[in-house]
């Protein structure tokens, strides 16, 4: 279902695609983006093309072992994910998935939040 915006990108190669996953939720990239995003009744939101326009997100170097690290990390945040897909999961509704999925991850999050950090220099 789409509502009001999707923003689309197709990736050459998977770890492409999960070094950019990587990168858009690390939590350096988060705190970056705040300062320009719009205020609703719980905070901020519509992140939109945000993490673009205020960070400086270097295109995909499958060189660059930093690259390869955040596509591995992301990997395994997926993988580590994956049980949440019964219903007892959704019982806590979208923002219990969230905090699940966040605390089912969290070691790869600050890894990768750590490399995100110092790639982009934030």
């Amino acid at each position: 279902i789409t509502d009001i915006k999707t923003y689309y990108s197709d990736m050459p190669t998977l770890d492409e695609a999960h070094y950019l996953c990587a990168i858009l939720n690390a939590p350096c990239v988060n705190t970056a983006i705040k300062a320009y995003q719009s205020q609703g009744l719980f905070g901020e939101r519509d992140i939109g093309r945000t993490p673009f326009e205020a960070c400086a997100i270097p295109p995909f170097d499958p060189q660059n072992p930093d690259h390869l690290e955040l596509a591995r990390l992301s990997k395994e945040a997926h993988e580590a994910t994956l049980f949440i897909r019964t219903a007892e999961h959704i019982k806590g509704g979208i923002a219990g998935l969230r905090r699940l999925a966040r605390d089912s991850a969290q070691a790869q999050i600050e890894a990768i939040d750590k490399i995100a950090e110092r790639i982009l220099d934030l």
